[in-house]
């Protein structure tokens, strides 16, 4: 018989040997050495090794391919345009350069709108924070600050700067006339145990003494949410 190897066909040998061993069939002694060097373990760990390297190579082969189609279609393409190109009079690739150019002039154009958006919009909030920290306007316990925050920011829309003391100075106060609940009064008229000043509700109770839903609906009525 042809010689034994220990590699992906150990496994049907071993089917063979198997079969013949069943029929009482004598092996020989290099079919016998091969039974007793045969390790299992070793063996499925080596298909399994060889399976990786296959695939392995498989995916290598399949990604220089690609590669080779994409450096195929990109030469196409520029031998594509510079044929394009010889039935166009210098007008018309000036034409198209300008065009080209004003395409990546558009394009960043926009991108520097969006970044100055954002940057006015975060000049916007700082100054609004200003605005709070100067009048201080501090909102009592109880009351969801990010929520509350977001009423007074709310507060001055529609001003196109923040620059004009009087009209911020009119959205000021109508916010602080009509969110009297939210506000920390520091005047010293009422106190809570802790000799904290107590805003009250609409519904004559302290904010810090309202359930969640309470607040809610205090707000509600009162249009801030």
């Amino acid at each position: 018989m042809p010689a034994l190897r220990h590699d992906e066909d150990d496994a049907m040998k071993i089917t063979e040997l198997t079969a013949k061993l069943l029929k009482g069939e004598e092996l020989t002694e290099e079919e016998k050495k091969f039974l007793g060097e045969y390790d299992p373990d070793k063996a499925a760990n080596e298909a399994a090794a060889a399976a990786r390297r296959k695939a392995e190579a498989d995916a290598k082969k399949l990604a220089d391919e690609l590669e080779a189609l994409k450096a195929e279609k990109a030469k196409a393409a520029e031998e594509a345009e510079k044929e394009r190109q010889k039935g166009m009079t210098e007008a018309q690739k000036l034409a198209a350069q300008i065009a080209q150019l004003t395409k990546s002039v558009e394009e960043v154009t926009k991108a520097k709108a969006e970044s100055d958006k954002q940057a006015a919009a975060m000049a916007r909030k700082q100054k609004i924070a200003q605005i709070r920290e100067a009048n201080k306007i501090a909102f009592v316990d109880g009351v969801d600050p990010d929520l509350a925050g977001g009423a007074f920011e709310a507060a001055f829309e529609g001003l196109e700067t923040l620059d004009d003391e009087t009209a911020v100075k009119e959205r000021l106060t109508a916010f602080q006339t009509k969110n009297k609940a939210l506000i920390l009064d520091a005047s010293g008229y009422g106190s809570g145990q802790d000799g904290r000043p107590v805003s009250m509700g609409l519904n004559g109770k302290a904010v810090d003494q309202m359930t969640a839903a309470e607040r809610k609906q205090d707000l509600q009525k009162r249009g801030v949410i």
